[in-house]
């Protein structure tokens, strides 16, 4: 019995202190540091080019008629431009919506509703004097608006070029979205 707890005791130590082989690494390459003495590096400008798109700004346009809009139409949409980087922030309703046509100065069609969904779309911007295109990131779609410059030579406001929609400058609703 006391050579059976031996030789078990040996096996069972041999099981355990088995050890795989270790693959080596190949060693790392040393890149030198390159000694600039050309003054400082030349800063590369954004992809865009256009002066319009670098200040943030915002346009929207919302429904404000005597209707009745079937589900999933669009009831406000927000056009947030900061860089080249476009969001569009689109109100809609999964039923079938009846609206009444508002005289208020700052009417809001989102507020007729306890809730309403949004679909958010991300947008790469190119400004073609007086033409601004948009390419979804996603779909690559394209949305081309016209343009209208006020004398300042700013943006007035944007027309969307296939359903002729007006978009008018609005203060910021939110935060853009992280990604």
């Amino acid at each position: 019995m006391k050579w059976l707890s031996i030789l078990l005791l040996i096996i069972g130590t041999n099981s355990f202190a088995q050890t795989k082989p270790v693959k080596k690494t190949p060693a790392k390459k040393t890149i030198s540091k390159q000694v600039y003495f050309g003054g400082p590096p030349k800063v590369k400008r954004p992809s865009y080019e256009s002066e319009e798109l670098t200040m943030p700004q915002n346009f929207m346009w919302q429904i404000n008629a005597d209707t009745t809009l079937s589900p999933n139409s669009i009831l406000k949409e927000t056009i947030e431009i900061s860089g080249g980087r476009v969001v569009s922030r689109a109100s809609f309703k999964d039923e079938t919506v009846a609206l009444k046509k508002s005289s208020e100065k700052d009417y809001d069609v989102d507020l007729n509703f306890t809730s309403v969904f949004n679909k958010l779309s991300d947008y790469d911007a190119e400004i073609a004097k007086p033409i601004l295109t948009l390419t979804d990131n996603k779909t690559k779609t394209v949305r081309t608006f016209k343009i209208f410059y006020k004398e300042d030579k700013t943006i007035a406001r944007l027309q969307d070029l296939k359903t002729k929609k007006m978009y008018l400058p609005t203060p910021f609703s939110g935060a853009a979205p992280s990604m």
